[in-house]
């Protein structure tokens, strides 16, 4: 071959290998380039209302989630319009930052080609939020190729985006196709009171003639050991010195201050342990679920019904309980919150109440079915 061929195919070889660099070289693209934004620009905290609902579940009660006075509810029964329970506000407060900070990438566009993916209007799970000047709908689709993926569209547009994040999981569905409207009850908070024993400053319970309190007595030394107050500051105690070790260690191996019992004027001291012990049988407290409070009479806590008041005192204030009947066949009682909610809980934690320290004593007050 000839030299001056060889030589044209070497240019042509350089110059195909230079073409190829070339095309495969990294671009800096705009983040706007590579993904697109699902939902419309907007502040969380002026979303006021979100409903969600699967369109092909015909027979479903939507799940209206509603903001008041900064506190989240959502709507629970279906009885005459139903009624408003605390909802979980630290899963809407998620719920919202995924669902605005959405993105992924177009794949597709146009009418023909929304069923495909599950996104017709009358398929798929369906959100909308809303709030002064915002009423946006994002459509889930069908899950993504990606274990943490779906495909989404806004409600206005044709085009259909591969989200970054399964929308679908965010409601605890996790099969292929939205095919239930999410549960109202497990977006419903059932924590009553969240503080335990340690927390507690003194509990006092009152029905009629029955009057009972429990107060924690303590002097200097074993509230230092409570609170930690000499810890990480530098103290020489004797029993530090002695010890070896650290505060830390010392405040878990205090003893625990005594309380102060007092029921219908006769007043006794209660071992800390022992105190300590009745009240963690009390807190936290969690209920079963929650009670349309229309029917509160049904509960024993309706006007003019004899119910138990009990007061607890805690370090970051005073909270207070109503409490109603409860039912031993069942094993359910009825607590009703400050906020009027009314919960539905374990007929033991209404017992404990009832009769601090006396175990299996025989009950004064008359038992309530509903």
């Amino acid at each position: 071959m000839k030299r001056i061929y060889l030589i044209i195919l070497a240019v042509a070889f350089v110059s195909l290998a230079a073409i190829y660099y070339w095309q495969q070289r990294p671009r800096n693209l705009a983040p706007q380039d590579l993904f697109t934004k699902v939902c419309q620009t907007m502040d969380p905290d002026d979303i006021n209302r979100i409903e969600v609902w699967a369109k092909g579940d015909v027979n479903g009660t939507r799940l209206d989630l509603i903001k008041k006075d900064g506190n989240w509810w959502v709507k629970r029964g279906s009885k005459q319009g139903g009624f408003l329970a605390p909802a979980k506000a630290d899963r809407i407060k998620r719920l919202l930052k995924t669902l605005i900070d959405l993105e992924g990438e177009t794949r597709a566009k146009g009418t023909d080609v929304l069923g495909t993916f599950n996104l017709k209007d009358n398929q798929g799970l369906h959100i909308l939020l809303e709030g002064p000047g915002i009423k946006t709908v994002i459509i889930a689709g069908k899950k993504g190729p990606r274990w943490d993926t779906c495909f989404v569209r806004r409600g206005s547009s044709d085009q259909v985006i591969l989200a970054s994040k399964n929308i679908l999981s965010l409601f605890d569905i996790w099969s292929e196709l939205p095919e239930k409207t999410p549960s109202s009850s497990a977006w419903t908070d059932l924590s009553i009171a969240s503080y335990g024993p340690g927390e507690i400053e003194g509990v006092s319970f009152s029905q009629g003639d029955e009057q009972w309190s429990l107060v924690r007595k303590e002097n200097k030394e074993t509230k230092a050991s409570r609170t930690g107050e000499n810890a990480g500051k530098g103290t020489n105690s004797t029993a530090t010195q002695e010890k070896g070790g650290n505060n830390k260690d010392n405040v878990k191996k205090a003893p625990s201050a005594p309380w102060t019992f007092t029921e219908n004027g006769n007043v006794r001291e209660i071992p800390g342990k022992k105190a300590i012990g009745y009240l963690s049988k009390l807190f936290p407290l969690n209920a079963i679920d929650v009670e349309d409070p229309r029917m509160a009479k049904d509960y024993g806590l309706g006007p003019g019904q004899h119910s138990g008041r009990i007061t607890v005192h805690t370090k970051k204030g005073v909270v207070i309980f109503h409490i109603g009947s409860y039912d031993a066949h069942r094993k359910t009682g009825w607590i009703q919150d400050e906020k009027g909610v009314i919960y539905r809980i374990r007929a033991e934690w209404v017992k404990m109440v009832l009769h601090p320290f006396k175990g299996e004593k025989k009950e004064k007050r008359k038992n309530r079915p509903a």
